[in-house]
């Protein structure tokens, strides 16, 4: 988008656009950059599909969400025109396959599989799934990633050939007024660093004289969950899920269809390391869940349609309530439409 682009840059090209914004920060900042996007691809040729749509995060009943279906209903979807958004509930093609690795697979794996330089490991640390995680974790960091050796300099190369370094929370403070929305936070990390020499447990604290950080720089970091709410989320998951959580598993990503997860893991620390499960939903996803609601269950085929109702645009008011007003995340979610987890042989009553 480039000032020097010629106008008929996109001139074959049409375009639909909802920007996001507050109206309490002005007229003139309210979805600025989505304005002047807009602006700019028309200069540039583009042809707008629909009228432009505008989120306001103070809209009442559910924000931009709100919004966004005022705009769907109403600009973006009747240029399809009618049968153009599939209702029905179905289970979503897979987007990758797993197996269970049997004990003749895994190597003959050592008592000490779950020990690391001695001490105990967590589960990215071990051997046998070290190279796995290291891949994931990879991924997930930009491409100009700082790669760090054992001296805590920084160096070039693949960062996949040196694992995460780890570090702890020290401080995490909330700097806005508390009677303010946004919850802006000071927070400071302390990191640690093995160094090479003749105690393999001595220990690199980076300080401000070698931190290799520049101003520019960009964090990426990989938080994990705490080992209660892995034990809260497997808890409202089926029986038969349940009790695979600490078995070798290997993932296979179908073709056109990857996915970011480690490639040998366990579910455990899939669900440890690698998922958001304190995140909040969005509306497709509990599309998605609808129907793995168990309808043997007594409250199985309301809690489908009520998954369902969530997630439409009518009832946006309905998500915002239940969804980010209460900021109920995937355990929550799954703990109150237990139907998901319900077996043939469950007692309704419990």
């Amino acid at each position: 988008l480039r000032k020097s682009l010629p106008t008929t840059t996109y001139v074959n090209v049409e375009f639909a656009l909802f920007a996001l914004g507050d109206r309490a920060y002005g007229p003139t900042a309210f979805c600025a950059a989505g304005r002047k996007l807009a602006a700019r691809l028309v200069q540039l040729g583009a042809t707008p599909f629909c009228g432009l749509g505008y989120g306001d995060d103070g809209t009442p009943n559910g924000g931009v969400f709100a919004d966004l279906d005022v705009w769907l209903n109403s600009e973006l979807l009747p240029k399809f025109g009618s049968g153009a958004v599939d209702d029905s509930i179905r289970l979503l093609d897979p987007l990758y396959r797993y197996r269970v690795i049997e004990a003749k697979d895994t190597n003959d794996m050592s008592k000490n599989e779950h020990t690391h330089k001695g001490k105990s490991a967590e589960e990215w640390q071990m051997e046998e799934y070290r190279t796995y995680y290291d891949e994931f974790f990879a991924s997930a960091c930009p491409a100009t990633a700082y790669r760090y050796n054992d001296g805590g300099k920084v160096d070039t190369g693949d960062v996949r050939v040196d694992p995460p370094i780890i570090g702890h929370v020290v401080k995490n403070e909330r700097i806005t007024a508390d009677d303010w929305m946004q919850d802006t936070r000071h927070i400071e990390i302390q990191v640690d660093l093995k160094k090479k020499g003749s105690s393999p447990d001595s220990t690199f604290i980076f300080c401000k004289d070698n931190l290799p950080y520049v101003a520019g720089d960009v964090a990426t970091i990989l938080p994990s969950n705490t080992a209660e709410s892995v034990d809260r989320f497997l808890s409202v998951l089926p029986r038969r899920i349940l009790s695979m959580a600490d078995v070798p598993i290997e993932v296979t990503h179908l073709p056109g269809r990857p996915t970011p997860w480690p490639k040998r893991c366990t579910l455990r620390g899939l669900l440890t390391y690698c998922a958001d499960i304190n995140s909040l939903p969005e509306r497709e996803d509990l599309r998605a869940l609808a129907p793995y609601c168990n309808i043997d269950h007594e409250a199985g085929s309301d809690h489908r349609d009520k998954l369902v109702s969530l997630s439409e645009t009518r009832d946006a008011a309905l998500y915002g309530d239940y969804v980010l007003r209460e900021k109920r995340s995937w355990i929550d979610v799954l703990y109150d439409f237990d139907s998901i987890q319900y077996e043939a042989g469950d007692d309704n009553t419990q």
